[in-house]
């Protein structure tokens, strides 16, 4: 049976279109306040690509009521709240929780960075600096380059083979007009939802959500994702990094349901039972059977029109070829022959528990009510997806393996001391997928 949230969730549009969900709780001390848009990475090209993020920093800077960092910081930490923002493919995020009595503070705060931005000169120098470090940080870490090389096999020059984070060369030439430029095309209601919780008198509540968020545009001259080919090519592509690590990190990756498909259920359990947990197949027998690495997973993540499955291990760098020969015949298996009903129930299990745990985190719930609705265009509650997964079967994991995991779909990165060559890896994977 289906359980619902034990939350009152309210949905209203605003004014000027903004989308927004109240959830009320009584007796919580605290308050959070989220707000979602889709302006991250993919609304750039090659020239801009990296200002979703920097611009996301920008704010940061301060507005008019709240005109520098310091301020914006004493008004939300100097009251015990928290402040924090990123940027993804799709959308940027901005997340406040504070005392449910400075309420408003977050609300008054947060519309002051977003539409009155300054974007100074000197602002965006000293940020610049920041940015840059970020990037450089990024740089040292292997994991981090392993994903970024496998974004740019399985897409390509596209918005969604790009690094968020952007080139250097971009980062050190944008100037004032290319963020005002970009805020003025992404940031508008009809791309946005803002969603907050709290011990809250609702109907108070919007009218703050009125005074401060009616301000963001209705809508503007730019609208959608870019219209790109954004599915891997079907031949099979490897790129290997030579790097002075201690390891060798594999990632293999493979397109997916995009977060609007019917398949989406199926896939999250498929990601269960292959590489989610210590239960899973890859960590039971890459890791514990065979000893092949200490970190061994899979992850499926999807966008409103895009979706990845990747596995990742980080290992010795003599055990590469075997270790991915290991995690190609447990992608193999899958393939072949469904999971036993036990194993289903546990992957089902896991995925249920860990949403029900998520579920006591307020800003989590908010987190799937923006997200949601700015994919799906309607709310989706983690007990929407817990439901959703009790409804897949052995023969759906079955076929979504059967149809993700095709022999020549697969991308492959390594990073790290790695001495093979592309060739043995590709042998590798056409004996272990096709044999």
């Amino acid at each position: 049976m289906k359980k619902e949230l034990a939350l009152d969730i309210q949905r209203k549009v605003l004014s000027n279109g903004l989308r927004t969900f109240a959830v009320t709780q009584k007796g919580i001390l605290s308050s959070h306040v989220v707000l979602g848009l889709r302006a991250g990475a993919r609304r750039e090209n090659a020239e801009t690509n990296g200002i979703a993020h920097f611009l996301e920093h920008m704010f940061f800077r301060g507005g008019i009521r709240y005109p520098t960092q310091e301020i914006i910081s004493r008004a939300i930490e100097g009251v015990g709240g928290n402040f924090n923002a990123f940027t993804g493919y799709d959308k940027v995020y901005f997340v406040i929780g504070i005392p449910v009595n400075k309420f408003e503070v977050a609300m008054d705060v947060l519309s002051d960075m977003l539409f009155n931005a300054q974007l100074r000169t000197e602002d965006i120098d000293a940020e610049r600096g920041a940015v840059l470090q970020e990037l450089a940080r990024r740089a040292d870490d292997p994991s981090s380059i392993a994903w970024e090389e496998l974004h740019k096999l399985m897409y390509g020059d596209t918005s969604l083979g790009r690094p968020i984070v952007g080139p250097r060369e971009n980062l050190e030439k944008f100037s004032r007009p290319d963020f005002v430029r970009f805020r003025q095309e992404m940031y508008n209601a009809r791309e946005a939802v803002l969603a907050f919780s709290g011990d809250l008198n609702v109907k108070s509540a919007y009218s703050l959500a009125e005074k401060y968020f009616s301000g963001l545009p209705r809508t503007s001259s730019y609208y959608g994702f870019p219209d790109e080919p954004i599915s891997s090519s079907a031949n099979p592509e490897i790129v290997i990094k030579q790097k002075d690590f201690a390891q060798a990190i594999i990632t293999l990756g493979v397109s997916a349901p995009a977060f609007h498909s019917n398949d989406r259920a199926s896939a999250i359990v498929l990601d269960g039972i292959l590489g989610s947990g210590m239960s899973s197949r890859l960590f039971q027998n890459v890791r514990t059977l065979k000893g092949l690495a200490y970190s061994v997973t899979s992850d499926y993540g999807n966008g409103h029109d895009f979706g990845a499955f990747v596995c990742s291990a980080g290992v010795s760098p003599t055990k590469t070829e075997e270790a991915i020969q290991a995690i190609a015949l447990e992608i193999r298996r899958l393939m072949d022959e469904p999971p036993s009903a036990n194993e289903l129930q546990c992957a089902k299990s896991f995925r249920a528990g860990n949403l029900a745990m998520s579920s006591d985190n307020v800003s989590t719930i908010l987190g799937w009510l923006v997200g949601s609705e700015l994919s799906y265009g309607k709310a989706v509650t983690p007990t929407d997806a817990i439901h959703d997964a009790d409804n897949v079967s052995r023969k759906d994991v079955t076929r979504i393996a059967q149809k993700l995991f095709l022999p020549g779909g697969w991308k492959v990165s390594i990073v790290g001391p790695y001495g093979g060559s592309v060739e043995t890896i590709q042998d590798i994977l056409h004996t272990t997928l096709i044999a």
